[in-house]
């Protein structure tokens, strides 16, 4: 198993509880990549066939479904993957949800798709070029001719300027009490960095602390747009969180 697929097994369980409201949150994504999509394609939410690529435990892929897309996700963690279908379930949408690695979705998945997605900062954790290569054209090999790929991806270009070492801890409260998620940095010469990621639940005098840790690669916006370049894809635009009001930037490429 991959560290990657191991991290996100662990955290199945507990990722929502990053977010100060997940549900919240769901709504919100799809609302801002549900508005590019619709610069882009013109067609009807129900018309378009759409891939998570990367879907986690859902927080896009129900959301969209919610507004009539027609969603298949994957991803690599299986627990993830079985908790993104009860998720949808509990939500009443039909997602086709099936485990797969970005690098082999043409032998894993079939069909095509009018717009295959990968937020959260899901692609970085492809380390090498060969594999952000392998990743990258898989996708565009799943996209029919027009179709449409969106990314969010961490500010790399700023993160590597200021060589960032931990993240601002959030603190949510709520009626179960305090919860506190931190992240530490931990870079490598080749710009390969160890997140460590702490969940901190505070209740009452008892505090427990959730603790895992993976990889990821600061793919700068340049190295990024060369890769999809060299896979296929035309016309790669840059959306900043200014612009989106989404708190990466997001990237979109057309085939």
């Amino acid at each position: 198993m991959s560290s990657v697929e191991e991290f996100y097994n662990n955290l199945s369980l507990n990722y929502h509880l990053q977010f100060s409201d997940w549900e919240e949150s769901l709504k919100y994504q799809s609302m801002v990549i549900d508005n590019l999509i619709g610069r882009y394609l013109h067609q009807k939410p129900e018309n378009i066939k759409l891939l998570d690529c990367s879907c986690g435990i859902g927080t896009q892929a129900i959301g969209l479904a919610l507004k009539g897309y027609n969603v298949s996700a994957t991803d690599l963690s299986e627990k993830a993957v079985k908790r993104c279908k009860e998720e949808a379930d509990k939500h009443n949408v039909n997602i086709k949800c099936k485990v797969a690695d970005f690098r082999t979705l043409e032998k894993q998945i079939d069909g095509l798709f009018n717009c295959i997605i990968s937020f959260d900062n899901a692609l970085p954790h492809l380390l090498t070029r060969e594999d952000l290569y392998l990743g990258i054209k898989s996708i565009y090999n799943k996209l029919n001719a027009g179709g449409i790929f969106l990314v969010s991806i961490r500010d790399y270009d700023s993160a590597l300027e200021h060589r960032t070492k931990v993240q601002p801890p959030y603190v949510h409260d709520d009626e179960n009490g305090r919860r506190i998620t931190l992240q530490v940095w931990d870079w490598n010469e080749d710009n390969t960095y160890k997140i460590n990621l702490y969940i901190i639940n505070h209740q009452g005098n008892e505090c427990i602390t959730n603790y895992d840790y993976t990889m990821y690669k600061a793919w700068t916006r340049a190295e990024m747009t060369e890769v999809m370049r060299e896979c296929g894809f035309k016309n790669i635009q840059w959306h900043m969180p200014d612009e989106t009001q989404f708190y990466q930037p997001i990237v979109i490429c057309f085939k």
